[in-house]
């Protein structure tokens, strides 16, 4: 059963914060490189965590500011 959840989570969230690192990058770098080339390179999935932290936090702190 764990490795049926740890599956699951490794194909949704760990490919999801991949993509949307790739989209940020491909965003950010003005069309230099195609969205293919950057999805292939290392530290997508840092950005993406790091997008979904500052997502949280925006969330966090206006729940806490009302």
């Amino acid at each position: 059963m764990e490795a049926i959840f740890q599956g699951i989570f490794e194909v949704v969230f760990i490919k999801t914060l991949k993509y949307t690192g790739a989209g940020l990058r491909w965003i950010v770098s003005f069309n230099k490189y195609s969205y293919k080339e950057l999805l292939n390179k290392d530290g997508n999935t840092r950005i993406g965590f790091l997008v979904f932290i500052i997502i949280l936090a925006n969330i966090v702190y206006m729940y806490i500011k009302d």
